[in-house]
């Protein structure tokens, strides 16, 4: 709205790549969850935090409460990111997962947390999703707050990722758009 003429065109990539396009100048801006990148030389932002919730079929015994400990689902199925596609988030939810006494059955992998709600829904097993995947209208998917994460084990970030040279003006004016929108989580 500030800015009419500028067009923002989104592409949905994997957060590797989107570094890789930002070094060699094909993207302005890099929208990624936690990895262990190297991201030296480049500025980033956090502009959201979120904590992560158990999304579970609405049939499941549990599924009428409000939250769980991790232990409760040790003998259930769980559909998660890929390693490779997640490294810092999956090793988090297993090492969670091992304090809470077991190792989780993977039995379905998918990429975006849509596909991941889909096989919730269809009662393939539970999910780790972010805590704002409540606000979505899934078919019989419940969301249950982890007892658990106390500690900063199961959060999750987004951050914006930016070369800090020679910022555009229209590049500028978006950062600081996130910068209102996400309020100072820095």
């Amino acid at each position: 709205t500030r800015m009419p003429q500028l067009e923002v065109r989104l592409e949905e990539l994997p957060s590797e790549e989107q570094i890789k396009r930002l070094r060699y100048g094909s993207l302005d801006l890099a929208m990624i969850s936690p990895t262990p990148m190297d991201l030296r030389g480049l500025a980033v932002r956090t502009v959201e935090r979120s904590d992560s919730v158990i999304a579970i079929p609405a049939d499941w015994p549990f599924a009428n409460r409000t939250e769980l400990h991790l232990a409760e689902l040790k003998d259930y199925p769980f559909v998660l990111t890929p390693f490779e596609r997640s490294p810092a988030s999956r090793s988090a939810f297993f090492n969670a997962c091992f304090n809470a006494g077991f190792t989780p059955k993977v039995v379905q992998e998918a990429t975006q947390t849509n596909t991941r709600l889909n096989f919730v829904s269809a009662g393939i097993g539970a999910a780790i999703v972010t805590e704002t995947a409540r606000y979505t209208q899934y078919h019989r998917v419940r969301f249950l707050s982890i007892v658990d994460q106390r500690d900063e084990t199961l959060k999750w970030e987004l951050s914006i990722v930016w070369q800090p040279r020679g910022v555009s003006r229209a590049l500028r004016s978006l950062i600081e758009c996130f910068g209102k929108a996400s309020g100072d989580l820095e």
